[in-house]
This record gives C-alpha cells, structure tokens and sequence, in this order.
C-alpha cells in the first residue's frame, strides 16, 4: 500500500470510530458494551495504520515528505482525541442511567 492509500484507510476508519462514540452515549446494557468493545478494537486498528503511514512516510519522495509529515502528525492527533472521546463516552453513564442513579441516591428507605 502507498501512503495516501493508509491516510484514506485512517480517515474512513477515524469517522466509523466517531459514529461509535456518539452512539454510546444513548445506548444501554449489551449493546452499549458491544460498541465500547468495537470501538476500542477500531482504535487499535488505527493505531495499526498510524504505524504503516510512519513507515510510508519514509519512503516518499523528499519534496513530499514534509506534507507527508504534517498529515501523519494530524492523524496522529486525531486518533488521541478519537480515544479520549470514546473513552469519555465509555465512562460517563447514559442520561436514563443517571437519572436511575440519582433517584437512587436521593430515595433513602425510612
């Protein structure tokens, strides 16, 4: 593979990842552990590509290397914040659930 074939690789997997973190937030149960497990799998495979774009950016032309460079390190920054993201979602429990915790902490038996 080149490396534009990686960076568009990354790209598309980078909005799958996004998608699943948006969805964990309104899902519950099964299903919510189900995309969290999906999405740290994705995560690893971006990690994955990230990895090949390095390599890939050593074999460019020298006049291409330095644009080679900066998207491998926009990449890079992006998956950071793909796994912050997902791991925020993943932490942070779906408003229902909030709600059932906090009814729960509020309602004490006399």
């Amino acid at each position: 593979m080149q490396f534009a074939d990686y960076v568009r690789d990354f790209n598309t997997l980078a909005n799958y990842i996004s998608e699943k973190a948006d969805a964990i937030a309104s899902k519950f149960g099964e299903e919510r552990l189900a995309l969290i497990t999906s999405s740290k799998k994705m995560l690893d495979d971006a990690g994955e590509l990230i990895q090949a774009m390095d390599l890939a950016v050593r074999e460019l032309p020298s006049a291409d290397r330095p644009n080679g460079q900066r998207t491998l390190e926009e990449s890079r920054s992006k998956l950071t914040q793909l796994k912050k993201r997902t791991n925020a979602a993943a932490a942070n429990l779906p408003d229902e659930a909030k709600m059932r915790q906090d009814l729960s902490v509020a309602w004490r038996p006399c």
